[in-house]
């Protein structure tokens, strides 16, 4: 292992496992995988299933969507989408960590970076795109390309502080923001939340008039 930074700290293979990978992994599933599901849900919630028929055709509403279709679709989000998010962090974790040793960086450059690629490689996530068979009105293809790219963007903001602070024991939890970071952070998962407010449901029927 190479000599890193700080007296004491050594530097990992650019391919190791260990180190703050782990709490890479973490944050990606979380923020990639689990916020997505979230979201979804939050859309949908209280509005009823649509009946797809075999011919394509759709029928009538089912039942309405509830907590337990919360918990059904996280877990099969992560059977689907967690491998991808998890190969996907691994590249962009070594990447960085080859990156950071290139030549002396500032955490706001390598913070950037992985914001950036993140972004970028959260689209190859393919199995992401399942979310298309939810969302069929004409907005589906911004609102779920500001998913892919909010969620992928935070995840590498997430993944790079990980690279950063991996031989920097000294550095804080949590990086410190700028205000413009802040805001364009703001401003970003607003946007997201916009585009997944809750559905404006139909109204009820009225009343059957009683007869004479």
């Amino acid at each position: 292992m190479e000599e890193g930074s700080f007296p004491g700290v050594h530097r990992r293979s650019i391919f190791s496992l260990r180190g703050r990978m782990v709490h890479a992994f973490g944050g990606a599933l979380l923020i990639c995988v689990l916020m997505p599901v979230l979201l979804t849900w939050m859309r949908f919630n209280g509005a009823p299933f649509d009946q797809v028929m075999p011919d394509g055709s759709h029928g009538a509403p089912a039942r309405p969507w509830s907590l337990e279709d919360l918990v059904g679709l996280g877990f099969f989000t992560i059977i689907l989408c967690g491998p991808g998010a998890l190969v996907l962090t691994y590249a962009l974790f070594s990447a960085l960590r080859a990156h950071l040793r290139s030549a002396p960086r500032t955490a706001a450059g390598c913070l950037l970076r992985a914001a950036l690629q993140g972004g970028a490689l959260a689209f190859l996530n393919l199995p992401g795109y399942l979310a298309f068979a939810f969302f069929q009105d004409p907005f589906s293809l911004i609102r779920v390309g500001a998913l892919f790219a909010v969620t992928g963007a935070t995840s590498g903001l997430w993944i790079g502080w990980q690279a950063w602070r991996e031989d920097r024991p000294q550095e804080r939890a949590f990086p410190r923001f700028s205000l413009r970071t802040l805001v364009l952070l703001a401003l970003a998962w607003g946007v997201l939340l916009a585009l997944f407010m809750p559905m404006e449901l139909p109204p009820d029927p009225p009343p059957e008039a009683e007869a004479d």
